[in-house]
Order: structure tokens, then sequence, then C-alpha cells
């Protein structure tokens, strides 16, 4: 009898269990949460300038104007292949042709073609790069300036910035959970992101800027860098308690 009664006994407190835990839960998942986020960002100075050499031919051979632009660009190529503070790589490269028209806009039957090619050259050496678009001036033609942050100094002030948000981040939480007259809080989730923005337009250089750096008096062009606003956000769930 006695043995009956402790089996009995046992079977209601095995079934009692998943209720007790289920109980639990759901207390967990009253908890009030909160959504929060927090960010920290720096002005830095675009470090790198990336800039757009080209050269242009026209004429009635395409394959005369393919050699001539080759050969510019084989020419910039070598003079900067040994550099160690410039990187430079093959842009663009189209061919076209164009239909001639005469003063009344009805097409002559001549056709002229365009050959069109680009060298990229990159460096954090502003000075540097000024010196070899000068010296090259005479092969290919600047036609582009873009500056950027490059990816060493990117992730040094990620860095720098994402230990400040989290700190801010988690500042935000000890302070809405007291506001709130809780104790405590728990991070349920979290997320961070990395964001830029320019701060000041990408330099452009106009045809007519273009044209001066083939002229005997030409210098190189001054070369200054914007500014870049690196940002770091952390968002999440805080569930107080």
């Amino acid at each position: 009898m006695k043995l009956s009664h402790l089996v009995i006994l046992l079977s209601t407190l095995l079934a009692a269990q998943p209720s007790l835990a289920q109980s639990a839960s759901v207390t967990a998942d009253e908890r009030t949460v909160l959504s929060l986020a927090a960010d920290s960002s720096k002005e830095v100075v675009q470090d790198r300038v990336v800039l757009t050499l080209s050269k242009e031919a026209r004429g009635d051979d395409p394959k005369v104007l393919s050699d001539a632009v080759n050969k510019a660009i084989n020419q910039v190529m070598a003079s900067g292949k040994d550099n160690q503070k410039l990187e430079l790589k093959n842009g663009t490269y189209n061919l076209w042709p164009q239909q001639d028209y005469d003063d009344n806009a009805k097409r002559t039957g001549k056709v002229t073609y365009v050959v069109n090619g680009e060298v990229i050259v990159s460096s954090q050496d502003l000075v540097e790069a000024t010196r070899f678009v000068e010296q090259v001036s005479e092969h290919m033609t600047l036609s582009n300036i873009v500056f950027e942050m490059s990816t060493e100094l990117r992730q040094s002030v990620e860095s720098e910035i994402r230990a400040a948000a989290i700190q801010a981040f988690q500042a935000k939480a000890r302070a809405v959970t007291r506001e709130f007259g809780f104790d405590n809080y728990e991070i349920k989730q979290v997320r961070v992101d990395d964001s830029s923005m320019v701060q000041s337009p990408r330099p452009r250089l106009g045809v007519a800027k273009a044209a001066m750096v083939q002229s005997e008096d030409y210098s190189g062009p001054t070369l200054s860098a914007g500014k870049e606003r690196v940002s770091v956000t952390v968002s999440g769930e805080i569930a107080l308690y």
C-alpha cells in the first residue's frame, strides 16, 4: 500500500515539473524590455588620394588610335611601377565610332573613331602623387581626383569610437534601468553598425583644368584632402528586472 502511494506521488511530481519550468519561462519573458541606441563619431581628414589619368585619341583608323592609347598607358605604368609610394592599376578602356554630320545635321558618311583609356593612381603621399602627375603629363592627362580614407586609418578610427559607443550604450542602459525603478538589466540582443559620411565635396577636375596638365608651365595640381565623419552605432534590447 505504501509502495503504491509512493509511485503515485512520484508520478504527480514528475507531471508538475514541465508546468513549473513553463511558469519560470513566462516570468522571464514578461520582463520589461526596452530598445536603446547610442553612437559615437569622429571627423577625420582623408589621407588617401585617387587620381584618374586618361588618354583620348580620335581618327579614322581604330588600330592606330588603340596603339597610341596603349603606348601612353604602358609608359605611365612603367614610370610608376617601381615607386613604392604609388599604387597603379588600369581603369576603363573604351573604343566607339562617331558619325560625322554636316551643317544641316545630315550624315556625311564619314565615321570618326574615339579611343579612351585610363590609369588609376592611388597614394597616401599627396606630394609624391602630384609629382608623378606632372612627370607623366606628356603621356596622359589628369581627369579626376577623389579623396578617401585608407583602410588602416578607417579601422583605427572605428576601433576607437566603437569602444566609446559601447560605453555610451552601457551608460544609457544603467540610467534607464534606475529611472524605471529597476535594479538590474540584461542585454537581450545587441548590434554594432559602422558608417561614414563625406563632409566636403569630392574634388573633380573639369576639361579646362585637365588641359592645364599638359601646358608647359604646369607645376602639378594643389591637392587638399576633405574630411569624413566616421560613426559607430550600438543598438539593442535590454530586459529590466
